[in-house]
């Protein structure tokens, strides 16, 4: 823009995505409507795309379109399609021009839409001192998250006023990036959802002091009195009014380390200590493991003990639980282990003994979790549960035994009959779901799932975000209980086949934001691109006449072939024995009848 003595200014562009492609549209705040040139379509059609499938055609308006010269404008046709900006997706009515190059123009109705707006310098500067949300964040009932603020201020420490009941009014530091970090407390009974660009208070770099932070009287306030009190009787008083014994809940924390035995101050009385969880070793939480390398391990907070007790329930092969437990840095942490683990720190640690029975149950939150890759939602999610379990139960109630549990394989309802070409090991599973609440509603109805394996679905429509999400909180439960989950992408042939492989491979991504302490079990075992290695490769395009249609016998023996082989480095042990010959469908059909009932 040199040399153009300010004639000219920047022009206000943004990369958007439409129809599968990423186009370069131009922010037009004075244009009423948006404007998509042909060009742009004969463009994406000869790169093979099929615009029936993204442009929806709409009557034109009977409305009379000028440009900027006040001269009326010829249009083609008009549109609506769908169009993705700063990761917001909304459906956009276009018209369809001529002449205007590659440029798509979105004016008011497109920008309204992903609120953007013109603002004068003037209520900027007036919002740029409050604190605004940088991303969505979710907070469950009872839980507790951090989250990122915005902020114009310069770096340093400023005094954040909050207007939101779960974010405490107090200082914070503004990073160099100008963002400043907060914790939120959700102590509601409903979840809680902080949206991005929520302004939830204002930014203060005066002194402040809350009314209630001096008791009426004091020489602080007008009309008080002007009683000295001498530095000796105040820290009396603080220490009588602190009652630390109370509040000091440092024990319950899942990184708290036993100091050991011995006489301890807890603020102004001494107490004798008489805990020996430092000198166990594992040998005395498993008393009937016999493997020596095992026996022997020690440890010193409730969270390595957790993940011991975690790893000891649900790994299977010998050497690898061997490796596993004695590595502190491999995350892997179930609720059941969390759970024991503050019950046996309980009967060997008498720090968590006393401060259990002082405790009033009320939620306690970490701030910072010992370079630990979980999030901190999570981690006080998983300290409150065993705290709570803790309070209720007794080691000598406990059992601990290695991994016993089924194997699930959910597969879609084209394949129902694979009973006709295999035979499945005892602790093995084969159900097959109508739809993805029916797959919910058999991952729950199981218990003690070890492993589930999840086909994805075979249908002609993609289901709604609603049923994956659902699907997803109930995956989530078996993997924080120790569940191990793998996806597969079931075979080809439906219009929503490359949909729903989208979906499930997002569902699996949810499950591993969401299952942070256990995301190493969580494996989808297919990318966005189509593999000739997975089980699917084995099948054509075209296996059955109709959605409802049953897969044919040898189709379905040979997917089946194909994916016992795909899954034997995920998984010990056959999963099922495939017979020589397909059974007739009757005696299948009688076989399970009688092993219904």
């Amino acid at each position: 823009l040199k040399g153009t003595e300010g004639l000219f200014g920047p022009r206000s562009e943004a990369t958007v995505t439409m129809m599968s492609k990423e186009v370069t549209a131009l922010l037009d705040t004075g244009s009423e409507t948006s404007i998509i040139p042909i060009t742009l379509f004969r463009k994406v059609r000869q790169q093979g795309v099929d615009l029936d499938e993204y442009v929806e055609t709409i009557p034109m308006a009977k409305a009379v379109v000028r440009n900027a010269s006040g001269a009326a404008m010829n249009f083609l046709g008009a549109v609506r399609m769908h169009v993705t900006l700063n990761n917001e997706t909304r459906p956009v009515s276009f018209y369809i021009g001529k002449g205007m190059g590659e440029v798509v123009i979105l004016g008011t109705n497109a920008l309204e839409q992903f609120h953007i707006r013109l603002v004068s310098e003037g209520n900027s500067n007036q919002q740029e001192s409050g604190a605004v949300v940088k991303e969505r964040a979710f907070i469950p009932p009872h839980s507790s998250n951090t989250v990122e603020l915005l902020t114009k201020e310069k770096p340093g420490d400023y005094f954040l006023c909050s207007k939101d009941p779960c974010i405490a009014s107090g200082i914070c530091t503004v990073k160099d990036n100008g963002t400043a970090t907060v914790s939120v407390l959700n102590r509601s009974n409903e979840a809680k959802v902080l949206r991005r660009g929520d302004v939830v208070g204002s930014w203060s770099n005066e002194e402040w002091i809350p009314t209630q932070g001096w008791e009426t009287g004091t020489d602080m306030l007008e009309g008080g009195t002007r009683e000295e009190i001498d530095d000796q009787k105040r820290a009396t008083e603080a220490i009588a009014a602190a009652r630390p014994e109370d509040a000091d809940n440092s024990a319950l924390l899942i990184f708290f380390v036993c100091p050991g035995a011995g006489r301890r101050s807890n603020g102004h009385e001494i107490e004798d200590y008489g805990c020996s969880v430092r000198d166990l070793t594992f040998a005395d939480v498993v008393p009937c493991e016999l493997d020596p390398v095992v026996r022997s391990l020690k440890f010193s907070s409730i969270f390595s003990l957790a993940q011991m007790i975690s790893i000891y329930e649900n790994e299977v092969d010998v050497d690898k639980k061997r490796y596993l437990m004695r590595t502190p840095s491999y995350n892997f942490v179930t609720i059941s282990g969390v759970e024991k683990a503050y019950t046996f720190f309980k009967r060997h640690c008498e720090h968590l003994l006393k401060t259990l029975l002082r405790h009033d149950g009320s939620n306690i939150a970490i701030i910072a979790k010992d370079a630990v890759d979980m999030e901190l939602a999570q981690l006080n999610d998983l300290t409150n549960t065993g705290i709570r379990y803790a309070m209720t139960h007794s080691w000598e109630e406990i059992s601990i035994e290695g991994p016993k549990k089924q194997t699930l394989i959910m597969v879609p309802n084209g394949v129902r009959g694979c009973a006709r070409v295999l035979r499945a090991e005892d602790n093995v599973t084969i159900s097959a779901y109508r739809d993805l609440r029916n797959a919910a509603t058999t991952v729950r109805d199981h218990k003690d799932v070890g492993v589930c394996i999840f086909v994805t679905p075979t249908s002609e429509k993609p289901y709604d975000a609603a049923e994956w999400q659902a699907l997803a909180m109930t995956m989530t439960k078996v993997a924080r209980c120790g569940g191990k989950l793998l996806l597969v992408s079931g075979p080809r042939g439906e219009q929503a086949w490359e949909k729903n492989r989208s979906d499930a491979h997002s569902m699996f991504e949810v499950i591993r934001s969401a299952a942070t302490a256990v995301k190493g079990n969580v494996v989808s075992l297919f990318s966005t691109v189509p593999s000739m290695t997975e089980p699917l490769a084995c099948l054509g395009e075209s296996n059955r006449p109709s959605e409802v249609a049953v897969y044919p016998a040898q189709s379905t023996k040979a997917y089946f072939k194909a994916l016992q082989d795909f899954l034997a480095p995920h998984v010990r042990g056959r999963l099922y024995e495939l017979l020589s010959e397909p059974v007739p469908r009757k005696a299948a059909y009688k076989d399970k009848r009688r092993i219904l009932h």
